[in-house]
């Protein structure tokens, strides 16, 4: 099985989030950020946001993220 990887840096992730929106324009924002974090292995988004941004712009590091729990976004409740 093929899991994606690509530099965990807030550009990249505001990007993988721009096109989860648009794929799944049902699901509330906040959930989207914490499948995010929860396909890097954190608990939260809360958790993983010091990480991130403590990488800043011009981190190397290279992480594989599991898709397989982003798979579940499609069945979350659509936002009211």
């Amino acid at each position: 099985m093929l899991n994606p990887s690509f530099r965990f840096s807030p550009s990249n992730i505001a990007t993988l989030k721009k096109a989860l929106r648009s794929q799944y324009p049902h699901i509330k924002s906040s959930h989207l950020d914490e499948a995010i974090a929860a396909s890097f292995g954190f608990n939260s988004y809360a958790a993983m946001r010091p990480t991130l941004h403590q990488l800043g712009a011009h981190a190397r590091l290279v992480v594989v993220a599991d898709h397989m729990l982003l798979l579940p976004i499609a069945a979350l409740p659509e936002s009211d």
